[in-house]
């Protein structure tokens, strides 16, 4: 049992290598740059920066040799100041026999290390974040116990829509409280995350570096994710000790399971669980709960100020919302700026900075006349004014008008990220457009009498395209088919306002009558 356990336990602070989750640990453990979630402290601090809501997660696997191995951890977002997290990690092993001096079995002993961490991490820019982390970590072996507090501090960068970057330094400052000669060794760890068919197919690799020993690396993690269905990912991940696999269910976007096998290369092979539950609103999308679909941004009143500062601060306020509805993003931009130094008070202006510098990073400007810019016109300010579902509509619809067009493309996948409102990747018949397709389903749903699905593409319809005079007809006769004749009446009349119909203008004749 003393093999056993210098074998698996190692050098101090090995516990802080082994992976506390599921899915990493189906990808062969590598997770610097991949897994965004309860779990993301634990592999780089820098992560959390990305997290938006509430989270729980609990790992358990049952190794060898009566060995549990358990991870608890809750990670708590806040509005614009980052992210804290916290978990706690145990690996127990008991009843490994004790023997005395002349190997006389004298009774049994335990095995615990116990691991504790604090962590916190916040974006410096859209691109790249930062995080730091506090962990202590407690041994014992039969009535021998150390214990260590370390540092570590990570750094997460998007490169581009295809790859991200991590690096996690661990242990650069550590302290122990007991009488031991035992030092952690400084490690470096640098992850990537390439999307070779986004949403379809992601690869997975990191390093592990002990600085000191000189030698170029000492761990790898390899592995493969496929999404063959929305719900189901299927891994395959190989590292120096083992090849390992599993599958992730996720039954909602609040709710993940995760399972891995690993086959060890000498131990055999060992099982793990885990799952992360989400709850609470996303602290970036509360403002977009209590924003209207079509949102008027109104003037704020601004106290303590003079008449000449009140007049500018209005005038670059009102100048910034016209630039960014007419395309002119990199103006909006100053005219925002403009109005922060003038009152640093306003509670909106950090949002509509925070979205337009996003946009701007990949478009700075769409003047250009044409469907798809006034389609990126649209989808932008309904971003900016906190419509994220619509937003993500309307330039996804831009996309499969233009599927070769990258900078749609990197728009739609950024405005994604930052909302966490994924669409379906728009697959457009040949020879129609999406809204094509959605007016001929409208029809289908027509002959099937189910109004109530006619009502609902109409109005999807309409977000993409709001001057469509077929579906403001066919929205009408929906209504009036669920015997709604006001509202029907409202929505042809809206429909006239876009060109003259001497059915429909008869058929409202007949209603007022």
């Amino acid at each position: 049992m003393i093999f056993f356990v210098s074998e698996i336990f190692g050098s101090q602070g090995t516990l802080l290598w082994w992976g506390v989750s599921a899915r990493s640990m189906g990808l062969g453990n590598a997770g610097v740059a991949a897994r965004i979630d309860s779990f993301s402290g634990y592999y780089n601090p820098a992560l959390l920066a990305k997290i938006e809501r509430k989270e729980i997660g609990v790992f358990q696997s049952n190794l060898w040799e009566n060995t549990n191995y358990s991870f608890l951890s809750y990670v708590h977002p806040l509005l614009q100041k980052g992210c804290f997290g916290f978990y706690l990690l145990q690996l127990k092993n008991g009843g490994a026999v004790k023997t005395d001096e002349s190997n006389i079995v004298s009774g049994t002993f335990d095995f615990n290390q116990m691991a504790v961490g604090l962590n916190y991490g916040k974006d410096i820019s859209s691109l790249l974040s930062w995080g730091l982390s506090l962990k202590t970590l407690n041994s014992t072996l039969d009535r021998y116990s150390q214990t260590f507090i370390t540092f570590d501090t990570g750094f997460y960068y998007k490169i581009n829509s295809y790859l991200n970057s991590g690096a996690n330094f661990q242990n650069i400052i550590s302290y122990t409280s007991s009488d031991t000669d035992d030092t952690l060794p400084m490690i470096l760890k640098i992850g990537f995350e390439g999307k070779i068919i986004p949403e379809k197919i992601n690869v997975f690799f990191d390093i592990t570096n002990n600085i000191f020993k000189g030698k170029m690396f000492d761990f790898y993690s390899l592995g493969f994710e496929l999404q063959p269905l929305k719900i189901l990912y299927l891994r395959i991940g190989k590292n120096n000790n083992e090849i390992t696999g599993g599958f992730g269910i996720e039954k909602t976007e609040l709710l993940n399971f995760d399972y891995a096998i690993s086959l060890h290369n000498e131990f055999g092979s060992s099982h793990k669980i885990s799952l992360n539950f989400k709850f609470g609103k996303p602290v970036k999308l509360e403002k977009i709960a209590e924003t209207p679909e079509t949102p008027e941004i109104e003037t704020p009143v601004v106290k303590q100020l003079t008449e000449e500062e009140l007049k500018e601060f209005q005038d670059a306020y009102q100048n910034a919302i016209d630039s960014y509805r007419r395309g002119l993003f990199s103006k909006a931009l100053d005219d925002f700026t403009t109005a922060r130094k003038i009152d640093f008070t306003d509670s909106d202006i950090p949002l509509y900075l925070e979205r337009l510098k996003l946009v701007v990073q990949i478009i700075p400007q769409c003047i250009s006349p044409g469907k798809t810019n006034d389609l990126i016109r649209r989808g932008v300010t309904y971003f900016v004014e906190g419509n994220g579902e619509n937003a993500v509509k309307v330039i996804a619809y831009a996309l499969s008008l233009e599927p070769e067009n990258f900078t749609v493309s990197r728009l739609l996948t950024r405005i994604e990220e930052y909302t966490k409102i994924r669409t379906e990747k728009i697959q457009s018949v040949e020879g129609m457009s999406l809204v094509d397709q959605k007016l001929y389903e409208v029809l289908v749903n027509f002959r099937k009498k189910d109004y109530s699905k006619v009502i609902d593409l109409c109005k999807e319809i309409l977000i993409l395209e709001p001057d469509n005079v077929l579906a403001y007809k066919r929205l009408g006769s929906a209504f009036y088919a669920l015997g709604e004749k006001t509202k029907a009446k409202e929505v042809w009349k809206k429909a006239l306002e876009f060109g003259p119909d001497k059915k429909l203008e008869e058929i409202l004749k007949k209603m007022e009558k």
